[in-house]
């Protein structure tokens, strides 16, 4: 099967493909045709190609239960224990369903069943409801450990499988609940700063500590969190953490009395980032306060965090931003852009950068440069006339097609402009061409 491809995309020399495009376990064959840019009139057709085979291989799934790995107070014969396998991943996304497959062994060194297979159903479901009065205490021979029940679950798609194991350790003492309360957000985004909360009970008299299953996260590190680990509640920093990638926290509760520690986890993938794309201006040089299209073309991401928004900014000398226009759907705008000299035949670079945000509120930057050409008021007629023709070639249109942000701009732009004219021609114009820019600075 030919898969298409944008225009804009094929004509490129690089081929940037987004994320969830290619199917796992497919070969692909990109070829590539290069042809002269100009052929006369009279030649044959030249060309050049070549073929590339890319084979596309499945990712590992990812098996998690949530709701182990905890001790179970047995002194409430009501209470039901539920470990959850839902949140199971599966990194390429596809479309098939989960299959689930649980199993129990008491870890008592020659790994016991835990429960009777007609008490309990371990197939074809994402999560146990075990009561915890099916649970015992019990104590290796000789010694005061307390024998764990250890719940493996075994998830797969097709011929992709994978397995964890979470452990319950049955007390006969209360124990101080753990429990973290969901984000607000599906996917958090790493740009935004965010909280984990933990709730317990009688917090003063008790032992709290957060950790993080990653090999890539120190929640020790400098600029991680703007809390203490020590908390009900962390606050995670800007970008303390790295896009579309999965994290285990968890939350631990434990009383410095009984020894007896209890503990709760969440788990969430953040947000992608916005990629593939480009911006750019159109032209990429411009005269002095006359209009210039902006645009970022290209831009991909996946499928739940679209739609994408665009804004546009001017990033000054010392690194900080003159926004030209907020976020909305719209990827290309008329701008007036900043002119850092108007001495004649003159020019000046701007640098503007293009911003690209997702549903999710993560955000791509791209850096571009725009010419600014300096005018030669003299040769346009002086600086009245030049004046009078920018109003009705810029301004007239814009107010016409009541484009409010870009008449804004084009305004703003124009008065600069005759302020800083006037400046530097004070002693080339004449008294009576001053007082004319002026009360078109009025107008």
């Amino acid at each position: 099967a030919i898969i298409p491809l944008p225009d804009s995309v094929k004509a490129s020399r690089v081929l940037t493909i987004a994320p969830f495009v290619l199917a796992a376990d497919v070969t692909y064959g990109f070829e590539i045709i290069v042809t002269p840019a100009e052929l006369p009139q009279s030649s044959q057709q030249v060309f050049n190609r070549d073929l590339l085979l890319v084979d596309v291989v499945a990712q590992p799934l990812v098996a998690i239960i949530n709701g182990g790995n905890n001790q179970v107070s047995v002194t409430n014969h009501s209470a039901v224990v539920v470990l959850d396998a839902s949140a199971s991943i599966d990194p390429d996304r596809m479309p098939s369903a989960f299959q689930f497959s649980w199993s129990c062994v008491l870890d008592d060194g020659v790994g016991s069943p835990c429960f009777s297979l007609v008490d309990f159903n371990f197939t074809s479901i994402s999560s146990l409801s075990i009561p915890v009065s099916a649970l015992q205490v019990r104590r290796i021979p000789g010694t005061n450990t307390t024998i764990r029940y250890l719940f493996s679950v075994t998830v797969s798609k097709g011929s992709r499988t994978a397995t964890t194991t979470a452990f319950l350790i049955p007390v006969d003492t209360e124990i101080p609940p753990a429990l973290v309360l969901p984000l607000p957000v599906v996917r958090p985004s790493p740009n935004n700063r965010f909280a984990l909360q933990g709730l317990t009970t009688n917090s003063e008299t008790l032992q709290l500590t957060w950790s993080v299953s990653s090999q890539n996260l120190d929640l020790t590190a400098e600029n991680v969190l703007a809390t203490t680990l020590n908390t009900s509640e962390i606050v995670i920093n800007p970008f303390a953490l790295q896009y579309n990638t999965h994290y285990e926290f968890s939350f631990k509760v434990s009383n410095p009395n009984s020894g007896l520690v209890s503990a709760a986890s969440i788990v969430f993938t953040t947000a992608s980032l916005p990629s593939s794309g480009s911006c750019f201006a159109d032209p990429p040089s411009v005269e002095a306060f006359h209009a210039v299209s902006l645009q970022c073309n290209d831009w991909a991401d996946l499928k739940e965090a679209l739609p994408l928004q665009f804004a546009f900014s001017v990033v000054n000398r010392d690194g900080s931003l003159s926004p030209l226009v907020d976020f909305s759907p719209n990827n290309r705008i008329q701008a007036v852009l900043p002119a850092l000299t108007l001495q004649a035949g003159a020019q000046s670079v701007v640098l503007v950068r293009g911003l690209v945000r997702n549903v999710f509120g993560s955000i791509a930057m791209y850096d571009f440069n725009v010419t600014i050409l300096a005018v030669d008021i003299q040769a346009a007629g002086g600086l009245t006339n030049y004046t009078q023709q920018i109003l009705e070639t810029q301004l007239a249109p814009a107010l016409q097609s009541l484009d409010v942000f870009q008449f804004y701009q084009l305004t703003f732009g124009v008065s600069s402009f005759l302020n800083e004219v006037s400046q530097q021609n004070a002693n080339t114009t004449s008294e009576e061409e001053r007082a004319q820019v002026t009360d078109l600075r009025l107008q």
